[in-house]
């Protein structure tokens, strides 16, 4: 509380528990650090840059994408740009998709977008809900 005094016990005490907060998100940021496949590194940074991530953020989408696409040829750089985003936003609608999109490459009509999603959905890549008129797309879970 302002104006309180503390003892140098409680000071100390309150400075160790900082402290071992502090080693504890350090702990957790290495894990998600600790050696990703190259592959993972790539796309981590690609949606750092693209899409402003965080980047652990960036780590667990591009793990997302790299696991998603495992196996699967043939896909456009448009497609993997909207794989991207969708990792990047779950759960986002057509509209957030476009403006994620077009700040990334610079263009992207809603179209396109469409029908890379519906080319995606068909590999069962994505999900597509319909919440009310709007989209709703997100990664979908792979059965290995």
């Amino acid at each position: 509380m302002p104006g309180e005094d503390f003892s140098l016990e409680e000071r100390l005490r309150r400075l160790e528990s900082l402290l071992n907060l502090v080693l504890r998100t350090l702990e957790r940021i290495e894990g998600m650090l600790a050696a990703p496949e190259p592959e993972e590194a790539r796309v981590a940074r690609r949606l750092v840059m693209l899409f402003s991530l965080p980047v652990g953020e960036a780590i667990r989408a591009a793990r997302e994408v790299v696991e998603a696409t495992r196996g699967i040829t043939g896909l456009t750089a448009l497609d993997i740009i909207v794989l991207e985003a969708v990792a990047s936003m779950p759960g986002a609608s057509l509209r957030d998709l476009e403006r994620a999109i077009r700040r990334a490459r610079g263009r992207a009509s809603r179209e396109t977008i469409k029908r890379s999603l519906e080319r995606l959905k068909q590999l069962g890549l994505v999900r597509v809900e319909y919440d009310g008129r709007r989209y709703r797309v997100s990664l979908a879970s792979r059965e290995r």
